[in-house]
């Protein structure tokens, strides 16, 4: 907090669960530039914010911030928004590569400060008096506007599964301050804002801009920046590389040159000091040369070569009546470039040979194997495919094989005695791929109206002697299969037969 003419170069500043960093208190002169800032709470880097009227330094006292260049950061894994604005002068915010920010509102935000007076009330009468913006009320709060923000040439990557809840942005319409404030009325907190150059990738296509009470010209801001037509590709994001492959779509992206500053608009009193007007970022995160415009995000546009995947993980297939379904995840790493399809192979004899299974082009992480033989154990492996090549298979699945309920018995004969009636079958043609455990035996006195199974021991064998029927009745039978899946079909029912006693 009021801290004027330095930097802050090179660091890492993470897990804080609040801001991970802000200049704010009348802060100036900085250059915040090649930092990770990551695992946040309410924001990751904020110029500006809310200060203590008395804790203040003149002449520094009318922004919470002035001349604060904020460049070729990484900042990633916030709750709130990745960059902020709140009461800052001659703000720029560029070339920076947020991932995984915002999940609480928004990803970017230029919004009020605040100023109270905190207790110290002559204190906060003197600045007042000097020409100070703020109040010397204890528990009054006054907003302190925006002047002159640039956020330009930024990316903002949430992947698939994570987005911000509410919008994009934040940008706050004017307010009235109190009388005697010092601050301009109306007020503003975008006042000479500009949007532009920059990549935005975040939630679904109807995501709100969160610019409704802004003065943005809304199609111009649509106009100039990137957003949700182009979605990034870095070497490895998810393991912390942010570097773009060579086929990354972000050098299709349309970037602006930053204008500079004047140092104008400010109030007379105190006067405060000029700060740096050009806005130039000469090198990238990496040190690298670059062009002006050049590549959105924090490292330029010579890119880095995509490689193959790594493998994806097959998990253990389920299997059914000539198939067997398979699930796996996706490699840890796409290599830098996304995963275009999978290769699935099959083999049946172990792993010796394999074959490769035609199936359309697909980045689907599951396949169901159909046209496969009950009865015979299979083996599988995957195959991850980028635009660089294709991945090692990974690991070898387990054995499964495919089964079904076995096909109907064949029932020959049905011969009758007295009370009874020797039936005999023939095994089903297929077994379904699991060994018949039993064969079911059924019988009806109404020519198959209804039917009445038979009791009788579990048993393999093809023919059966029923007993206990009724002399003069006429009797049909049908046979069905079994075995550990299910049951068949019946066979065919038989011509009808009477018991009778012997002639």
């Amino acid at each position: 907090m009021g801290v004027q003419y330095g930097h802050v170069v090179g660091s890492k500043i993470h897990r804080s669960g609040d801001w991970a960093m802000y200049a704010k208190g009348g802060s100036a002169y900085l250059r915040v530039e090649g930092n990770e800032i990551y695992d946040a709470g309410t924001g990751g880097f904020t110029a500006g914010q809310g200060t203590g009227f008395e804790f203040m330094t003149s002449p520094w006292l009318h922004y919470e911030a002035y001349d604060i260049k904020v460049v070729n950061n990484i900042i990633h894994d916030t709750q709130g928004a990745g960059l902020g604005v709140n009461g800052g002068y001659n703000i720029v915010m560029a070339y920076n590569t947020l991932y995984r920010v915002g999940s609480r509102s928004h990803v970017i935000e230029v919004v009020y400060g605040e100023r109270s007076c905190d207790g110290n009330s002559p204190q906060c009468s003197t600045f007042l008096a000097a020409g100070g913006w703020g109040t010397s009320l204890v528990g009054v709060i006054e907003s302190i506007p925006n002047r002159n923000v640039l956020i330009y040439n930024n990316i903002v990557y949430n992947p698939a599964g994570f987005q911000s809840s509410s919008q994009h942005f934040a940008v706050y319409g004017p307010r009235t301050p109190s009388a005697g404030s010092n601050i301009p009325s109306p007020s503003y907190a975008d006042e000479g804002l500009q949007i532009r150059g920059n990549i935005i990738w975040n939630g679904p296509a109807d995501h709100p801009l969160g610019l409704e009470d802004s003065r943005l010209n809304v199609s111009q801001v649509m106009a100039d920046n990137s957003m949700g037509t182009i979605q990034p590709q870095f070497v490895n994001a998810a393991a912390g590389d942010f570097r773009p492959t060579t086929t990354s779509t972000i050098f299709a992206a349309t970037t602006y040159a930053i204008p500079a500053f004047t140092w104008t608009g400010l109030p007379a009193r105190p006067s405060v000091p000029t700060g740096i007007l050009l806005n130039a970022v000469p090198i990238d995160r990496s040190g690298a040369p670059r062009s002006s415009p050049g590549t959105a995000g924090a490292y330029a546009a010579q890119g880095i070569a995509a490689v193959r995947p790594t493998a994806p993980t097959l998990l253990h297939p389920t299997v059914g009546n000539t198939t067997a379904t398979l699930t796996w995840t996706a490699p840890v790493r796409n290599g830098g470039s996304p995963i275009t399809d999978y290769i699935v192979k099959r083999s049946a004899n172990g792993g010796t040979t394999w074959t490769r299974i035609v199936r359309p082009v697909s980045t689907l992480t599951s396949y169901v194997a159909t046209g496969l033989a009950n009865g015979t154990a299979y083996v599988f492996k995957v195959i991850a495919v980028n635009a660089v090549g294709i991945s090692l298979p990974s690991a070898t699945s387990s054995p499964v094989t495919p089964v079904s309920v076995p096909s109907a018995a064949v029932l020959l004969s049905v011969v009758a005695g007295n009370t009874t009636a020797t039936l005999t079958w023939t095994a089903p043609v297929s077994n379904g791929g699991s060994p018949i455990t039993d064969y079911i035996v059924k019988r009806s006195t109404n020519g198959g109206t209804t039917w009445t199974r038979i009791v009788r021991p579990v048993s393999t064998l093809t023919s059966y002697v029923a007993t206990g029927l009724i002399n003069g009745t006429a009797y049909v039978f049908k046979v069905i299969a079994v075995n550990a899946v299910g049951i068949s079909l019946p066979s065919a029912t038989s011509s009808p037969v009477t018991p009778a006693l012997p002639a």
